[in-house]
C-alpha cells in the first residue's frame, strides 16, 4: 500500500466535556485527523458520555491511580471498516462537574488490508492513545500529524493471555470454552465477568487467537469494561458477535437483563460444547503451546 493511501486508512477522533472559546462547553468532538463528518457523528454517538470505576475516586489520586483506572476499549467492526474507541475517566471537567469520560478514537477505512497489530485487542493501552486526566490536560490534548495505525500496547502478548485462561488463577479454560458457546449460537450478548479491564485485555486477546486475523477483525465486537446500568442496547442488524466484560460486583443487575448470558470463571459448571469450543479444547489436547 502506497505512503499515502496508508495516511488516509486511518481516522483519529477525540471526544470529551471540553472547555470551549468558539462554542458551548460540554460534550464535543475535539481534536481530529483525517477524520469526515460523517466519522465526527459516528463517535459522538458511540462515546460513552458515564464511565464508572467499581471504587470511587477524586481528581487528587496519583499518577499510579490514574493508570489503574479502567479503559473502556471497544471495537466494533462495519460493513467496509472498524471503529475503535479507548474511553477513560478524566475527572472533573473545565466547569467543576466530576466524570468527564475521554475518548480517543480511531476508525481502520479498509477492512480488507491486514493491520500491523495481529488482533483488534493488540490496541488495548496503545502508547499511541491519548489519556488525559483533570480538565487542563482534557483541554490541552493534541494529536501527532503523523499518527496513523496506533502501536500495540504491552498486554498484545498471546502466551500471557493464554497463561492469564490456564495458568495464573488455576485451569480456567471451561470459561473460555462457554464464552464460545455463546458467541457460537449468537442468540444472547455474553458477558464476562473479570476484575479488571487489563485482565479482560487478556481474555479477549486469547478468544481472538482462536480465530483468524480476519475472522476477529469482521466477526467480533467487544467492551473491555461496562457496567450493568449503562450496558449498551442490542446493536440492531449486527453482523457479528459481542463479548462485554462488567465487574463481578454488577452479577446481580445483570442477570435481570433478558438478552444477556453470564460467564463467570471464578463459578463455571461444565457443560457439553459446540464444535469451536471443541477445537480449542483438542489444541490442548495435542499439547500445543499457546502461540
Amino acid at each position: 500500500m502506497m505512503e499515502s493511501a496508508l495516511n488516509q486508512r486511518w481516522a483519529h477522533i477525540t471526544y470529551a466535556s471540553f472547555k470551549s472559546k468558539t462554542r458551548r462547553s460540554g460534550w464535543n468532538v475535539g481534536p481530529t485527523l483525517r477524520a469526515s463528518v460523517q466519522d465526527q457523528q459516528d463517535v459522538s454517538a458511540a462515546a460513552p458520555t458515564s464511565l464508572v470505576p467499581v471504587k470511587s475516586f477524586d481528581d487528587f489520586i496519583s499518577s499510579t491511580d490514574i493508570d489503574a483506572l479502567p479503559r473502556r476499549f471497544e471495537y466494533r467492526p462495519r460493513s467496509n471498516s472498524a471503529l475503535f474507541l479507548q474511553s477513560v475517566p478524566a475527572g472533573k471537567d473545565a466547569t467543576g462537574r466530576p466524570g468527564n469520560v475521554f475518548t480517543h478514537a480511531f476508525i481502520d477505512q479498509d477492512l480488507d488490508e491486514p493491520m500491523a497489530a495481529i488482533y483488534p485487542i493488540d490496541l488495548y493501552r496503545s502508547p499511541d492513545l491519548l489519556t488525559p486526566f483533570r480538565a487542563h490536560a482534557v483541554n490541552a490534548v493534541e494529536l501527532n500529524a503523523a499518527l496513523t495505525e496506533p502501536r500495540p500496547g504491552v498486554f498484545a502478548d498471546i502466551s500471557m493471555a493464554w497463561m492469564m485462561v490456564d495458568e495464573l488463577f488455576g485451569q480456567r479454560r471451561e470459561a473460555l470454552y462457554q464464552l464460545q458457546d455463546v458467541l457460537q449460537a449468537g442468540c444472547k450478548r455474553a458477558v464476562l465477568l473479570l476484575k479488571s479491564s487489563n485482565e479482560a485485555a487478556y481474555w479477549i486477546e486469547a478468544l481472538s487467537s482462536t480465530l483468524t486475523p480476519e475472522e476477529a477483525r469482521t466477526l467480533l465486537h467487544f467492551s473491555t469494561f461496562e457496567r450493568a446500568a449503562t450496558l449498551p442496547q442490542a446493536i440492531a442488524n449486527a453482523t457479528f458477535s459481542t463479548v462485554y466484560v462488567c465487574p463481578p460486583e454488577d452479577a446481580a443487575a445483570l442477570r435481570e437483563i433478558a438478552d444477556v448470558q453470564l460467564i463467570d470463571p471464578a463459578n463455571i459448571t461444565p457443560t457439553q460444547h459446540g464444535t469451536w469450543a471443541q477445537m480449542t479444547a483438542g489444541v490442548f489436547v495435542e499439547g500445543s503451546d499457546s502461540e
